[in-house]
């Protein structure tokens, strides 16, 4: 049996909404951390459902089938219908305690991220 993929950090957003070009900053330092630890992937949400029409995208579908606004943030497993959504503040410190905690909560491995001290 192959492994499952790995966590991925997901936010679906829209390059017009004010609280999505807000948490931009937060979420580079989020994506820096991570980078080397777990697989990070933003989707416009115009783009959205035509990827997960295409059906080659399970992420995608995943956030199809589960956004209502943006910004939308979760960390799912792809393989799996493992999923944890994000309800805090959109800091980078809010990310990162969520993104450590979800992966945890799944009960699967990551190599530690990165904390920057900016």
């Amino acid at each position: 049996m192959p492994a499952e993929a790995p966590p991925t950090l997901v936010m679906v957003y829209s390059p017009t909404c004010p609280h999505c070009v807000a948490m931009q900053p937060a979420w580079q330092q989020v994506r820096a951390a991570l980078r080397g630890v777990m697989p990070v992937k933003e989707y416009e949400v115009s783009e959205l459902n035509m990827r997960a029409a295409v059906g080659r995208d399970a992420l995608a579908s995943i956030a199809a089938a589960t956004t209502e606004g943006v910004p939308h943030i979760f960390v799912a497993c792809p393989r799996s219908s493992k999923m944890v959504m994000h309800t805090g503040p959109r800091d980078s410190t809010s990310l990162m305690r969520f993104v450590v905690s979800s992966v945890r909560s799944m009960g699967t491995s990551s190599r530690r991220p990165h904390h920057g001290t900016s």
